[in-house]
C-alpha cells in the first residue's frame, strides 16, 4: 500500500505524515503558487531597499541603516519621518512620506540629579542609591527640592517645588481623623503623615497604624486628642490570645462517633483514625456511613445531610491481550498511557471495557437512526476507519492522534478508507 503524498509547488512530493508535522505558515509558503510566493518576497525586499541618509552616511536599504544605528524598524521609521532630525531622510521620498511627516524633539538623555548623598547621573541612579522606587524619590523631590533637585534646574525650582501642607487646627464633627497633623517619628518630626511616609519609605496606612499602636512609642501625634487616645490599638495579652483560641477551637470541639468509639471533639477523633478534619465532617454528613455521626447534631448538619457511596479499588480491564486487575495494570501491558486506553475504552467499547460493564455498549456509539434515544437530541456523524467505525469525526481523530484538521485533510486524501455513514432521517 502506497503513503499518501502531498504536491509541492515547487512539483516536489512529500508523504502527508511529514507534511501534518510541519507548522501550518510552512504548510501555506510551500503550497502556494510560487509565483504568489516570489511576488510577496519582492514586495517586502522593494519596501526595505530604499536608500536612506543617517548621521552614519548613507545606506541602500532601511535594514542595513536601522541595524548600523542599532535601533529598532519602527523606532528607525519614525526618525525618518520627523522633521526634527534632519539628519534622518530617504534619499528619494514618495508622496506617502511626506504627508506623514511630523515634528517632535524626544527626550533621549538622563537629567543628572543632585542628592545630600551625591550627584547622579540620572534619577532612577538616585532613586536606586536610596532604595526607593522612582515614583517615591520623584515625590520626594517634589517635597524637598532644597535637597533633591536636577541639576540642570537649580535646588528650589519652581517646576518642581510644591510647598509643603501647613498644619491645620481643625476639627470635625464625626470623628474622622483630621489630615496634615504634624507627627514625631524615630528620624524626626514631621508636618504630616504622608511627608513622614515617603522618607521612611513606608506606606501611609501602615505608619498610621504606628502611631495609634502602643507597641511603638516611637511614634506618635505632637498633639494628640482624646479620640486618638480612644482609638488606640491595645497589644493583645495572654488572655487575649486564649479567649481568640477558644472561640476559634469550638467548631471542632464537637463530639462525634466513629468505628473506634465517641470522641470529644473532631479533632481528636482525625488525629485517632488518621484521616483529616474536612474528610471526617464529609463522612459525618453522609447518610451512607451511619457508623459516621454528630453526637448532637444541630439543624443546619441536618440539612445538610446526603446519601452517597463511594466506589473504591480497582476494577477488572478487559482488552484484546487478555483482563488485567486495573485500569494501570492493563495500560502497562499494552505499553501506552493509561489516558490512551482511556480514550480506546470510549472509541473501541467491544474490545476495551470494564469487567463489571460486560454488556456491548456499541449501540451507544453507532445509533444509525441519528437520535439518542435518551437525551432526545441529534448525534454527530459515524465515521467510518481502517481502525473501525467511530462516533464522530473527533473521536476518530483522536484515536489517530492528530488535531481535527488534519483528519479533516485525510478524508479527501483518501475517501474510500475515511468516509462518513448516513444515518436515517
Amino acid at each position: 500500500m502506497t503513503k499518501p503524498m502531498v504536491m509541492l509547488n515547487d512539483g516536489t512530493q512529500v508523504p502527508l505524515e511529514i507534511f501534518i508535522t510541519w507548522h501550518p505558515t510552512k504548510q501555506n509558503r510551500k503550497t502556494r503558487p510560487i509565483e504568489e510566493v516570489n511576488a510577496t518576497i519582492e514586495k517586502v525586499a522593494v519596501k526595505n531597499r530604499r536608500a536612506v541618509n543617517t548621521p552614519l552616511g548613507q545606506f541602500r536599504s532601511v535594514k542595513d541603516a536601522r541595524n548600523a544605528v542599532k535601533m529598532s524598524t519602527a523606532v528607525f521609521r519614525c526618525y525618518l519621518l520627523n522633521t526634527a532630525y534632519p539628519e534622518y531622510s530617504y534619499v528619494n521620498p514618495e508622496p506617502n512620506d511626506i504627508e506623514n511627516q511630523f515634528h517632535k524633539i524626544y527626550k533621549i538623555f538622563s537629567k543628572t540629579t543632585v542628592t545630600p548623598l551625591g550627584t547622579f547621573k540620572s534619577k532612577a541612579k538616585a532613586a536606586e542609591a536610596h532604595g526607593l522606587s522612582t515614583g517615591e524619590f520623584g515625590r520626594l523631590m517634589t517635597h524637598h527640592s532644597d535637597e533633591y533637585y536636577y541639576l540642570s534646574d537649580g535646588p528650589n525650582n519652581r517646576k518642581t517645588t510644591k510647598k509643603l501642607r501647613k498644619e491645620r487646627v481643625k476639627t470635625i464633627a464625626n470623628g474622622r481623623m483630621a489630615h496634615c497633623r504634624a507627627v514625631i517619628t524615630p528620624i524626626g518630626q514631621f508636618p504630616s503623615i504622608a511627608d513622614a511616609a515617603i522618607l521612611l519609605g513606608i506606606p501611609y496606612c501602615r505608619l498610621r497604624k504606628y502611631l495609634l499602636s502602643a507597641e511603638y512609642p516611637d511614634y506618635s501625634f505632637v498633639n494628640p486628642n482624646s479620640k486618638d487616645l480612644a482609638r488606640q490599638i491595645r497589644a493583645p495579652t495572654p488572655d487575649d490570645l486564649d479567649a481568640t483560641r477558644i472561640r476559634r477551637g469550638m467548631a471542632h470541639r464537637r463530639a462525634v462517633i466513629t468505628p473506634k468509639g465517641q470522641f470529644a471533639s473532631v479533632n481528636e477523633a482525625a488525629k485517632a483514625l488518621g484521616i483529616s478534619k474536612g474528610v471526617l465532617r464529609y463522612f459525618c454528613l453522609n447518610t451512607a456511613y451511619p457508623k459516621y455521626s454528630y453526637v448532637n447534631p444541630t439543624i443546619q448538619e441536618i440539612a445538610k445531610q446526603f446519601h452517597k457511596v463511594h466506589k473504591v479499588g480497582p476494577k477488572k480491564t478487559v482488552t484484546p491481550i487478555g483482563t488485567f486487575k486495573s485500569k494501570i495494570a492493563a495500560a502497562n501491558a499494552l505499553g501506552i498511557l493509561k489516558d490512551q486506553l482511556g480514550k480506546l475504552m470510549t472509541t473501541n467499547p467491544n474490545e476495551y471495557y470494564y469487567a463489571e460493564d460486560s454488556v456491548n455498549r456499541s449501540h451507544e456509539f453507532l445509533n444509525v437512526s441519528g437520535i439518542d434515544p435518551v437525551k432526545g437530541y441529534r448525534l454527530p456523524k459515524v465515521i467510518m476507519t481502517p481502525s473501525g467505525p467511530f462516533p464522530s469525526k473527533l473521536q476518530a481523530a483522536l484515536a489517530y492522534f492528530m488535531p481535527s484538521k488534519q483528519f479533516d485533510v485525510l478524508l479527501e486524501l483518501e475517501p474510500d478508507k475515511f468516509y462518513f455513514i448516513k444515518r436515517k432521517k
